[in-house]
Order: C-alpha cells, then sequence, then structure tokens
C-alpha cells in the first residue's frame, strides 16, 4: 500500500502486541499473510511486518485489516489494564 507520510514514530513494544494481536486474529480467521494482504491491498511482506512488530501500522490500514478479519479495532488496539 502506497504511503503518503511516514509515521512520526518508530515501532516499539506496544506495536509488537499489535502485532501479535493481528497474527492471532488472522489465525482465527484461517487466513495465510499472502491471502490478507490481498484482501487489503498490500502485500505479504507488510503483513508479516505488522505481526512481527517492524513496522506500525496506519489507521487506514486497520480499518481495511479488521473488515478482513472480521474484528474490531479494539481487538487489536486494545491494552490491558493493569
Amino acid at each position: 500500500m502506497r504511503r503518503e507520510h511516514e509515521p512520526l514514530e518508530i515501532p516499539g513494544e506496544e506495536d509488537s502486541r499489535i502485532g501479535e494481536r493481528i497474527r492471532m486474529a488472522r489465525f482465527r480467521a484461517r487466513m495465510t499473510p499472502s491471502k490478507l494482504a490481498a484482501m487489503i491491498g498490500t502485500d505479504e511482506d507488510e503483513i508479516e511486518s505488522w505481526e512481527e512488530g517492524r513496522s506500525v501500522i496506519y489507521v487506514e490500514e486497520l480499518m481495511l485489516l479488521c473488515h478482513a478479519l472480521n474484528v474490531t479495532p479494539s481487538d487489536i488496539v486494545r491494552r490491558p489494564y493493569h
């Protein structure tokens, strides 16, 4: 997916947790990274990069991903309460 702006932050610990949630949602949907990538208009490398916490997911991408995986954005970005 082509982006007009780069993120203002580098990937961090929270991105890793978000990536784990993306991977879990994808597994629950029984979808491969390449199938998900095709559904949302990106490539498999980008999906894997999000799942591994190596890159930041944009809101637009998150919305497409959530629609494809039939989850809510809060399912992916929620922070556990302590």
